[in-house]
Formats: C-alpha cells, structure tokens, sequence
C-alpha cells in the first residue's frame, strides 16, 4: 500500500523529512504512517481508511516511538535546514 509513497516523494524534488524529529531520510527506508483526522493519532496505514488525513514520513526509531506512545506524536521538532 505504502510502495508508491516513497517515488511520489522522490519525484517532488524535496527532501522527505521525519515529522517527529526533522531528519532527512531516504524515501525508500522511511516508515509511512497514516494520520486519523478524528483522534489526531498517527497509524499503521490502513487502520482508518475514512479518516485519514495521508500517509507521513517517520524514521524507524522515531515511528517506534510514535506507535508505542498510543500514535502520538509528542516530539515535533524540526531541526534546522
């Protein structure tokens, strides 16, 4: 479901960040959560189909993170550019 995520970012020309933490990652390796428009919660992508609001780019560590914290996302930060 999540393949064609990481060539639509590719083809923008921007750089996929983290949205936890702000690091660059590679769009292949980037863990994609869904958003739930309803609870604010990000999600394995499926979960909500109705409700979601798109698919996000996490890291690994940081999409752990996000899961185990009940699909919030208490760290949004960006690092500088």
């Amino acid at each position: 479901m999540t393949s064609g995520l990481a060539d639509l970012q590719k083809s923008t020309g921007s750089p996929c960040l983290c949205e936890r933490c702000g690091d660059v990652l590679d769009p292949d390796a980037a863990v994609w959560l869904e958003h739930d428009t309803m609870t604010g919660r990000y999600l394995a992508p499926g979960a909500t189909p109705e409700l979601s609001q798109g698919f996000f780019a996490f890291g690994e560590a940081c999409a752990k993170k996000v899961l185990a914290n009940g699909g919030q996302n208490k760290m949004i930060r960006r690092k500088a550019r």
